[in-house]
């Protein structure tokens, strides 16, 4: 998991959400630009009407006194008010929906994008692991051969004391005679007895010494 192949992964899939997300909510408000858009047609229908109704009734001759003919004048360009407000709000939700549906163009490639990193990125950590698979599993086939040359009894008190020890009760000391479990350096009595292959503890953390002379 700390490979760098999974964090990749982990990074693309986050990406990957985020852009899933903003997808869900331009889908949202597409569709209820939709369903608002589909109104407007009626309202407009409705409104030419009584735009129709109203010219009728001014042009007919039946409208004879000039303050009548004056509202009914007034009340006319009121509708046309309406109707070209209506007309205005339908064109500026068309172009709201028109850019809403271009921006999830735009965001279905670049999610398509990642969706394709995002395999790319999988196969390599796929035969990474494979990989690292194939080599623990040579590691544990060779540690099984060495486990066979141990001494049981040494077997034994190594097990023992892997808890007290974090995990290793022995320790390696380098050319400076420091104690790689615990980083002190060591006396010179017991540095010697190490190189020797002689039995060698550390006197801070108690870890048994060796040198690697390779």
């Amino acid at each position: 998991m700390n490979s760098l192949e999974y964090k990749e992964l982990r990074s693309i899939k986050a990406a990957f959400d985020v852009k899933k997300q903003q997808y869900q909510r331009l889908q949202n408000d597409i569709a209820a630009l939709s369903d608002l858009l589909a109104t407007y047609p009626r309202q407009i229908s409705v409104q030419q009407e009584k735009i129709n109704a109203e010219q009728a009734a001014i042009y007919d001759g039946s409208v004879s006194s000039p303050k009548v003919l004056a509202a009914r004048e007034a009340q006319l360009a009121a509708l046309h008010e309406g109707l070209a407000r209506l007309e205005e709000e339908q064109r500026l939700k068309q172009l709201e929906l028109d850019q809403k549906q271009s921006a999830v163009v735009c965001l279905k490639e670049e999610m398509m994008e990642q969706y394709q990193s995002f395999h790319r990125v999988k196969e390599l950590y796929q035969a990474a692991q494979a990989d690292r698979d194939s080599r623990l599993a040579g590691l544990a086939e060779k540690k099984a051969m060495l486990l066979q040359e141990i001494d049981p009894k040494t077997l034994a008190w190594y097990e023992s004391l892997r808890e007290k020890f974090n995990g290793t009760p022995v320790a390696r000391l380098d050319e400076q005679h420091v104690c790689s479990g615990c980083h002190t350096i060591v006396t010179p009595i017991a540095y010697k007895r190490a190189l020797l292959g002689k039995p060698a503890n550390c006197e801070k953390c108690g870890r048994v010494l060796f040198v690697d002379e390779n």
